[in-house]
């Protein structure tokens, strides 16, 4: 299939909607407990206080305060904001993009990660539809210029963990 029939292939509202499905904003995906939140943050990444409420039935920041209390996520400064993260992924946060920890993290989290841009790049990339090859989408999301992510990119395509291509009409 060329670039222009694949384009004609996805409508546009078919790739919105699995967007929605994989970033739990649709209603059937919306988490309803603690459990269910954190492995939201694990399956989707840092998220703003108000992104998590957007993804859950119920009290999300009473939600977030169990999980922090009981050591599974934890506020970080990323890009100028407040976000909350899985406490699993406090390394690759420290280690890619230079967030400052806060402290009280339990020693297992904090080992150095293994290419914690690439994993953060990749998990951005499957949650969210097609994007433009030049990284800016996530590179605003990480706080980064795009230029540090095009090899991270270059890299995820190669390994075919991502496809290059035109995707949107």
């Amino acid at each position: 299939v060329g670039q222009e029939q694949l384009r004609e292939l996805l409508e546009p509202q078919a790739i919105a909607d699995v967007e929605a499905d994989l970033q739990g904003l649709s209603p059937e995906r919306r988490a309803r407990h603690a459990d269910a939140v954190h492995d939201l943050l694990r399956r989707v990444g840092d998220l703003t206080p108000e992104e998590v409420q957007a993804r859950v039935d119920g009290d999300a920041a009473a939600l977030l305060a169990e999980l922090a209390d009981r050591g599974r996520a934890l506020v970080v400064r990323l890009a100028h904001e407040e976000r909350w993260i899985a406490v699993e992924d406090a390394a690759k946060i420290r280690d890619a993009l230079g967030v400052v920890l806060p402290a009280g993290v339990a020693a297992a989290f904090l080992g150095a990660a293994e290419k914690p841009l690439e994993a953060l790049v990749a998990r951005w990339a499957r949650t969210h539809g097609p994007f433009a090859a030049d990284g800016r989408d996530p590179a605003r999301r990480f706080g980064l210029a795009p230029a540090p992510l095009a090899p991270v990119l270059r890299a995820l395509v190669g390994d075919g963990r991502l496809y290059a291509g035109e995707f949107r009409p």
